[in-house]
């Protein structure tokens, strides 16, 4: 669960999967359809689909599921497909959740992108939009968005679903998502944004923005592997990217500033921890042990497939007990270091203390303990200090939209739009804010992961090291 105490944000730990609210699903409704800007322009067909309404989630597994894909349209559309298997999969757990899923939409979606022979050279120019706004050039980007238009559809039935579960672990083979295609169809929703700010479509671009948000957050249920966190995570970080600065602008109405915090705090509430991926991650290499004891042949052809060749498998076979409890004693370790608050942690004193662990185990153990993990939960928090900011930046532009200034402490914006103020996940204390005397301008930012206090006068960039100096802000 998360838990926000003195002691600072816990958010590793929880066992339910996603289950939105209608609230949170109905701002995004109301966004998209009750607050339309108008028509798209014929000229460039840019604007985003009207999201379908919600349909109610209470619907218990022993009755029929409402879906958009049959069980048989899905398998016949994936017939052929490497991600059949996946399909398999999540038609399974619909089943068993007696409610549609989203992620079959974005699996969908994935195989429904357009086939862009110039994909490399549009690269370097998305990469420039999503960090510095559309500019002329960026004009060659049109033909390729309205390519995607069917992919966006499939998106958006997607993401207002209200629901969505990662397959679990099945295994050591077990199914995952494209995730190249969920970053490039995420990636694609932001730049179509991007290109709708510059015709004066503020609200549009905030559907799409908050869209991507929501698929980002998607991938990242309970149930998915490292990897799923990991993309749900840089998906999530750049929709924020796209968010922030257009809600600080003060060029959107106080109704549609309302609505993106009700949806923001939905996101926030429904954010599956970190620390699942890792529990996920834990099961893997027992997964080959049982592989090994009952079936060596189907284990050394299952990693064969996997692209690793030449693995001990006589060997493991041979101790596997030993094995085992090796595997679990580092784990163990890792499990205890993954509660010691993020404002709290001392990656470099945590990372001695697991080397000296795997150094006392066998060597094959090794090759499969835990992954550095501390990067992961530090671009987590990273990420998730993202939102909060977003949020705050969205509040602060109501209370600037019904009192003219921005408010001279955070404090003000509590009760009206927070219970409770957020908290800094690197420091546990407030987030850094200031404004003019005249409370025109205002400043906010984070501390940062390497929990020093910069002034914002550094910006933390991830490339630089996942802990690196420098203050979060947009």
């Amino acid at each position: 669960m998360c838990r926000k105490t003195k002691r600072g944000a816990r958010f590793l730990w929880r066992e339910n999967p996603i289950r939105f609210s209608f609230a949170g699903a109905a701002a995004l409704i109301s966004l998209s359809i009750g607050l339309s800007c108008g028509p798209s322009s014929p000229s460039t067909n840019l604007q985003p689909g009207a999201l379908p309404t919600k349909t109610e989630s209470s619907t218990p597994a022993t009755k029929a599921v409402a879906v958009g894909y049959a069980d048989d349209q899905l398998l016949t559309m994936f017939a052929n497909d490497r991600q059949l298997p996946l399909v398999k999969a999540l038609i399974e757990v619909r089943k068993q959740d007696g409610r549609d899923n989203a992620l079959i939409y974005y699996t969908v979606a994935a195989k429904s992108m357009p086939k862009i022979e110039t994909w490399g050279q549009h690269s370097q120019l998305i990469k420039q939009v999503l960090d510095q706004g559309w500019t002329p050039q960026a004009a060659a980007l049109i033909p390729v968005v309205q390519a995607f238009q069917p992919t966006f559809q499939e998106i958006r039935k997607g993401a207002m679903l209200d629901y969505a579960r990662n397959i679990g672990f099945r295994g050591f083979d077990t199914p995952v998502p494209d995730f190249l295609a969920a970053q490039t169809f995420a990636k694609m929703l932001c730049v179509e944004g991007r290109y709708l700010e510059t015709q004066g479509k503020g609200l549009d671009a905030l559907i799409n923005y908050l869209t991507a948000l929501t698929v980002g957050r998607d991938y990242g249920t309970t149930g998915g592997l490292l990897i799923s966190s990991l993309i749900s995570v840089s998906i999530q970080s750049m929709a924020l990217d796209q968010i922030y600065p257009l809600v600080a602008r003060g060029q959107l109405d106080r109704t549609t500033l309302d609505r993106s915090l009700t949806h923001l705090k939905v996101i926030q509430s429904t954010q599956s921890p970190v620390g699942e991926a890792f529990r996920t991650e834990f099961l893997s290499f027992p997964s080959l042990l049982k592989m090994i004891r009952e079936n060596p042949e189907r284990a050394r052809q299952t990693l064969a497939n996997m692209g690793i060749d030449g693995y001990p498998v006589d060997e493991v076979a041979k101790q596997i007990d030993l094995l085992e409890a090796d595997h679990k004693r580092v784990w163990e370790v890792a499990f205890k270091q993954m509660n010691v608050p993020i404002q709290y942690r001392n990656e470099a004193a945590l990372q001695q203390e697991l080397d000296g662990t795997m150094a006392t185990v066998h060597p094959i153990v090794k090759r499969w303990g835990p992954p550095k993990f501390g990067e992961a939960i530090t671009s987590f928090f990273v990420m998730w200090t993202k939102l909060l900011e977003t949020q705050l930046a969205t509040a602060l532009a109501a209370y600037r939209f019904e009192k003219g200034r921005y408010p001279q402490q955070l404090s003000e914006l509590v009760p009206a739009y927070f219970q409770a103020l957020p908290a800094d996940p690197f420091s546990g204390t407030e987030f850094r804010y200031a404004t003019t005397p005249d409370g025109s301008r205002y400043g906010l930012y984070s501390i940062g992961p390497d929990r020093a206090d910069n002034r914002a006068t550094i910006r933390y960039d991830s490339k630089n090291g996942t802990i690196s100096p420098g203050d979060i802000f947009f």
